[in-house]
């Protein structure tokens, strides 16, 4: 019942008002009066298109306070500040290098070859991916796609599409996002976090989002100076298959198909020279991690 209410509310946002969806049967499924949940819907809808980049990072903080209670980061101090000076090269080639709160890395403690983006700029990789890339070009990849989903706003507008936002008006976000007490909107953006991470670590991005980040990814690897090869080449070693959860390697998305994909991408790109200091500084790392 919950879900069908929650399923006519969402048309309500989408056409603009209850009676599109049919006042009566709303209002006799439901129990919920119709010109209230009209204007509650609106408020849904228009509460994410105009949410600003203070609230993002408010939502992206809350995000990160929910995986960093499910998984630590690594506690290597000079293996996360290596990873962060890596993420912030990138970060400032993207389309949104000056987010509010700048850009935040984490290493997490898990062995899984993995990593996900939150809304705000924080970027979550797993030790075990940084274990798997056999160079500071596959990390830049890797920390690139993730990047760029921040620069996409693609957690925002993930949560524009969910299906699961019922959580979000018994919490009352909406009404929320509206308050100038910054406390106030830290409160509710913390109750959604919860619904959000749950649904990003176990389902990831959509094809679409995934395919977006991976192309803007070999742009921002070519401009900062790393081989935008080195994204194929670390999905092709990783040998294709499926993983579930995260971002990166969403079980939505096989890895060959994106493989084969960039690889089409950046035929015929020329191969840039790799640096001796980015060898010494990613074997440091990678040994950290061991």
């Amino acid at each position: 019942m919950k879900r069908f209410a929650f399923a006519l509310l969402l048309a309500a946002a989408a056409c603009g008002t209850v009676e599109s969806v049919g006042k009566d049967l709303f209002e006799s499924k439901t129990g919920v009066d119709a010109d209230r949940a009209t204007a509650t819907a609106k408020k849904l809808a228009k509460s994410f298109e105009d949410m600003t980049p203070e609230q993002e990072y408010y939502l992206g903080r809350a995000v990160a306070a929910e995986v960093l209670a499910a998984t630590p980061a690594v506690g290597d101090a000079a293996t996360a500040a290596y990873v962060n000076r890596v993420g912030q090269a990138v970060a400032q080639a993207s389309a949104r290098p000056d987010v509010y709160g700048g850009y935040h890395f984490f290493v997490l403690d898990a062995d899984e070859p993995n990593a996900l983006a939150a809304p705000g700029a924080f970027i979550f990789v797993n030790k075990g991916l940084v274990r798997a890339c056999a160079s500071e070009d596959e990390l830049a990849g890797v920390l690139a796609h993730e990047v760029a989903h921040v620069a996409e706003r693609h957690g925002l507008r993930m949560i524009q599409k969910s299906e699961r936002a019922d959580a979000l008006l018994q919490l009352g976000v909406a009404e929320a996002l509206e308050s100038t007490d910054a406390a106030v909107v830290a409160k509710a953006l913390g109750d959604l976090a919860a619904e959000f991470t749950g649904t990003l670590v176990k389902h990831g991005y959509s094809r679409e989002f995934e395919k977006e980040a991976d192309l803007d990814a070999l742009g921002l690897l070519k401009d900062v100076g790393y081989r935008p090869q080195a994204l194929p080449d670390l999905l092709d070693r990783l040998g294709g298959g499926e993983t579930k959860g995260g971002s990166l390697f969403a079980d939505h998305a096989s890895l060959s198909r994106r493989r084969d994909d960039l690889r089409a991408a950046v035929a015929g790109w020329p191969e840039p020279a790799v640096a001796e200091a980015r060898k010494r500084r990613f074997a440091a790392a990678h040994d950290a991690l061991r």
